[in-house]
């Protein structure tokens, strides 16, 4: 319930970014031990995670032809 709660929290705010102590918190664990349990259950780190469903919804938007690129980027953080 943890991971998915956490997974959840990321992918509400991909536009936003999160931090690593505010995903700790969410679950009660220190940033240290919630970085090695997210990893150990996932394989990934919260960050590639993280990345990794950005491009995702990135891909996703891009096939909406009334999206422009920029209009992609942004809406999922990407600002360069």
């Amino acid at each position: 319930w943890q991971v998915q709660r956490v997974c959840d929290y990321m992918a509400e705010h991909l536009a936003d970014g999160v931090r690593l102590s505010d995903l700790a918190s969410l679950v009660g664990l220190s940033p240290y031990h919630f970085l090695r349990a997210f990893k150990g259950t996932t394989g990934h780190t919260p960050h590639q995670w993280f990345m990794a469903r950005r491009i995702e919804r990135a891909k996703e938007m891009m096939g909406e032809p009334s999206r422009s690129l920029t209009d992609v980027a942004l809406a999922v953080g990407f600002s360069s």
